[in-house]
């Protein structure tokens, strides 16, 4: 009997631990994301001026100079898509990314005056765990040289993308006929949640720092 009470005691104190352990507060998630926020400022990041929670997404926020990157050079335009692929790589494990990771911004103003974003890139956490993003076991220079033989790979594998079309063909009518867009959906819509249609929209406008549930 006295064996029995000392097991139900253990097994309730392991729970009570597994618990705590697990439990995560509004305060540490605000403190992390501060914490993200800031790395993800660092002078020497080309494309990301922020990051903010979104229903347990981590979404990382492209600056606005990512609008003329998207209709600059075919270079530019792929060091833009590998500098979206490396980003996705460091933060897939992160734990703020429990759903998975939204990538958006290069805002511009459209007819109406509102704010839209040119581009928008979602992965959800199974795709973080995809084949694409699986480079753990290699070097930097490895990873980076396999982002960049496969540059559309980073869109091709997402759970989701968008490209402005209204913006991107108004600077060039031939767009998606330039590398290394050559042939390709301005848009891959199947499995988006609906949440991502109201940040395309300029419904929501992403603000650094700031965690929404």
């Amino acid at each position: 009997m006295k064996k029995a009470y000392w097991v139900i005691i253990i097994t309730f104190m392991l729970s009570l631990y597994s618990y705590s352990s697990s439990y995560v507060s509004a305060d540490d998630v605000n403190a992390h994301i501060q914490s993200v926020d800031k790395k993800i400022k660092k002078k020497d990041n080309d494309y990301f001026s922020g990051a903010m929670v979104y229903k347990n997404n981590l979404v990382l926020i492209l600056k606005k100079s990512t609008a003329n990157d998207l209709t600059a050079f075919k270079s530019t335009k792929k060091q833009l898509l590998i500098g979206i692929a490396n980003e996705l790589y460091k933060y897939k494990n992160n734990s703020l990314a429990t759903n998975g990771i939204l990538v958006i911004g290069g805002y511009v103003k459209d007819d109406d005056g509102d704010k839209q974003p040119t581009i928008s890139v979602y992965y959800s956490k199974d795709d973080l765990n995809g084949s694409y993003l699986a480079k753990d076991n290699v070097s930097y220079s490895r990873r980076m040289n396999d982002f960049r033989k496969d540059v559309t790979g980073v869109l091709n594998n997402s759970t989701y993308y968008y490209i402005n079309g209204l913006y991107t063909k108004a600077i060039d009518e031939d767009f998606n006929d330039e590398a290394p867009f050559d042939g390709m959906s301005l848009v891959k819509q199947d499995g988006a949640p609906d949440w991502i249609l109201d940040f395309n929209s300029g419904v929501i406008y992403p603000k650094s720092k700031t965690v929404v549930q």
